[in-house]
């Protein structure tokens, strides 16, 4: 029935419930089918993952059936070679000096902390045979050890391939402890991210206190915040080349390069650290320079920053010198940096030649 139908305000109401109660069918409808829908995927997960588990399962059982005869079989085969020994024994030997080990039926017991066959007592303790005998039986047992352990080195690199069953935490294996040059490598590469870190926020820290002082200075003193700038800047890009150089030694540490001579290597590698650090001290040296000039003309009064600037500085030698370290700002430190500037190109294609000769 049409709402036109219906005149007035009980009309109009109808009409409203009954598209109220439509639309109260249709979402009801909808939750249902997405109830439905995700039901059904959950059951089909459920079915697949059992599936999947039994799959499992049944391979495992089939591994450890393989296993039981291949243990089985060995058993025999190890059997059947200590009575030959015992037979081979007993034909050289004479009665009277016969070992105890003769007299005892076969064992095939394993010794529980090393995982070996005990086959070698009867071995041992054959009395001493003339040289051509002695040695034929030292090479056998030579290579029934050989065998022994290729076999258990087989069955070890088995059991670290096969998944673990539930409930049982997995076997470690066990690797060889990671060499000297391999650590040393490392904390490089963490000094290298260090410097980075480091080289980031100060330039950072750089671009803000230029912004700070450029709202506070006014148009008069023009001159002397372009000088400041000037030094900000040069500072600023100090700080960049760091972050480059340093970027790309701790990608290279990451690498681990083994084929190389590992003392060349850090020693090629602390070139660029060691510049990097100097570097980056002198570029601080630049910034607190141009703080020191800027700071004059963000005040009116020539005595506030006169004492903000020496309790600055006082401050400054007491932590360095008394609680972290000695500053050294000397013509020496200069030098250093023109010279490690100066054998970077050198350094740089001695080490590709190394690394395009060994490759």
């Amino acid at each position: 029935m049409s709402c036109g139908r219906f005149g007035g305000r009980f009309g109009g109401t109808r009409c409203t419930v009954r598209q109220a109660g439509y639309k109260a069918y249709m979402h009801a409808y909808c939750l249902v089918g997405h109830i439905c829908q995700w039901t059904v995927r959950t059951v089909c997960f459920c079915w697949m993952l059992s599936t999947e588990r039994r799959a499992q399962q049944q391979s495992m059982r089939q591994l450890a059936a393989s296993l039981e005869a291949l243990q089985t079989e060995l058993h025999t085969f190890l059997s059947a070679h200590t009575q030959r020994l015992l037979a081979l024994q007993e034909s050289f030997l004479p009665a009277n000096s016969r070992p105890i080990a003769t007299q005892r039926p076969v064992s095939t017991a394993t010794n529980r902390d090393s995982g070996h066959f005990d086959l070698l007592s009867s071995v041992k303790s054959i009395p001493p045979e003339p040289p051509l005998a002695s040695a034929s039986i030292d090479v056998h047992v030579s290579n029934l050890k050989d065998f022994l352990n290729s076999q258990i080195r087989s069955i070890g690199m088995l059991r670290d391939t096969l998944p673990q069953p539930d409930g049982k935490s997995p076997s470690k294996p066990v690797t060889a402890p990671e060499p000297e040059s391999a650590k040393k490598f490392e904390a490089l590469g963490s000094q290298f991210n260090m410097i980075v870190v480091i080289s980031t926020f100060t330039a950072s820290l750089i671009i803000s206190y230029l912004s700070l002082v450029k709202s506070i200075v006014n148009d008069n003193h023009a001159v002397a915040f372009d000088i400041g700038m000037f030094l900000s800047y040069f500072a600023m890009n100090i700080h960049f080349g760091n972050i480059i150089v340093a970027g790309r030694g701790s990608a290279l540490t990451s690498q681990l390069p083994v084929d190389d001579a590992p003392g060349y290597d850090l020693k090629y590698f602390h070139h660029y650290l060691e510049l990097c650090e100097q570097l980056q001290f002198f570029a601080t040296i630049v910034f607190l320079a141009a703080v020191t000039q800027l700071t004059f003309f963000v005040f009116h009064d020539i005595t506030l920053p006169l004492i903000l600037l020496g309790v600055s500085a006082f401050s400054s030698l007491v932590v360095f010198w008394i609680a972290y370290w000695k500053v050294s700002i000397t013509l020496r430190n200069l030098k250093f940096i023109i010279r490690r500037v100066r054998g970077l190109r050198i350094w740089s294609m001695s080490y590709l030649h190394r690394r395009s000769a060994s490759s």
